[in-house]
């Protein structure tokens, strides 16, 4: 592999990690604050990029239509609105009753059951296989077509390294919103000590709404930087949602920092895994054949990551908020 592929497959594993970064920013500062574990966090990294699709043609081959600029941006900021929405309200009317009462099972069922819920609405009108997405980012007039040309006949896609900066520049914004801002450090203050924060007219009711919002808004940020690069299908939205739960998990679940790292770590090791190899070598009477690369490996390595995540780490959803930036 050349310089400039190589190159090309970091920069792809780092901008595809900062991506579930954003999603597991959403879902550490959720269970943080009510120490619920959203199993519909994926279906609300679908859900914006189905409405997003529906507001430009409802449904119909709008990547070969070309809208223009003005209506990607107002169908990109009804998408978010809608999954901010439509995150507020789970927590309001699905999580919230079943806190009051104590009940955990209640609180698992409700999110699980938003969850399918999302995915039988979105089915009702988009029964296609798979779909293409419009890119809210206008790369390709950048450079040549969106490319830059590199040394020894390589190029590299524009849109890696925009994404890559505006996924990153929306963790960092969050974090130092939650350290500086007052809704910040009231998020903090109410997540540490629920009742000292009511004694200081902190509403933390108020604070884990609020909390669920940015997660909706999060995870439709990720689900429309992620969407165009990829065939767009029911179950995008649940793969990358458990991404980024791996990513909050990696990066001591409850810290925004923690998350972004866990997320370019995982998005590293995905890249690398699936687009290099080992080449093949004798050790003795050992041969060893050659490995890689494992393209069809793309969704398995972030689902396994969690799995052994939470296998050799005991209590890795427990004990962490304490410990949270």
């Amino acid at each position: 592999m050349n310089l400039s592929s190589l190159l090309q497959v970091l920069l792809a594993g780092l901008a595809a990690g900062a991506v579930y970064g954003l999603v597991g920013i959403g879902f550490g500062i959720v269970y943080r604050m009510s120490g619920v574990l959203n199993f519909a966090l994926g279906d609300l990294v679908s859900l914006p990029v189905f409405v997003f699709l529906f507001a430009l043609g409802g449904g119909g081959a709008v990547a070969v239509a070309g809208p223009g600029p003005l209506a990607v941006a107002g169908a990109a900021i009804g998408a978010a609105l809608c999954a901010v929405a439509a995150a507020v309200a789970l927590q309001r009317f699905g999580v919230a009753p079943f806190l009051a009462r104590g009940s955990t099972f209640g609180w698992i069922a409700a999110t699980a059951a938003a969850g399918i819920l999302i995915q039988g609405m979105i089915a009702l009108r988009f029964s296609a296989e798979s779909y293409s997405v419009p890119d809210i980012l206008p790369v390709e007039r950048l450079g040549r077509d969106g490319v830059i040309d590199l040394p020894g006949g390589g190029v590299l896609e524009l849109r890696l390294l925009v994404v890559l900066a505006l996924a990153l520049v929306l963790a960092l914004a969050f974090d130092r919103w939650l350290s500086r801002a007052r809704t910040g450090r009231a998020m903090r203050a109410a997540s540490d000590s629920p009742d000292a924060a009511r004694l200081c007219g902190i509403s933390p009711e108020r604070l884990q709404m609020l909390a669920w919002g940015i997660a909706g808004l999060l995870a439709a940020a990720a689900g429309l930087l992620v969407a165009p690069s990829r065939p767009l299908t029911l179950s995008l939205g649940v793969i990358v949602g458990l991404k980024g739960v791996a990513a909050a998990v990696l990066g001591r679940l409850g810290s925004a920092r923690g998350a972004v790292l866990g997320g370019l770590a995982l998005g590293l090791t995905e890249s690398i895994v699936t687009n290099t190899s080992l080449p093949a070598f004798a050790l003795g009477s050992l041969q060893l054949p050659k490995l890689g690369p494992a393209s069809g490996a793309q969704d398995v390595v972030g689902l396994l990551a969690l799995v052994i995540l939470l296998a050799v780490v005991p209590g890795r959803l427990g004990g962490a908020v304490e410990q949270a930036d």
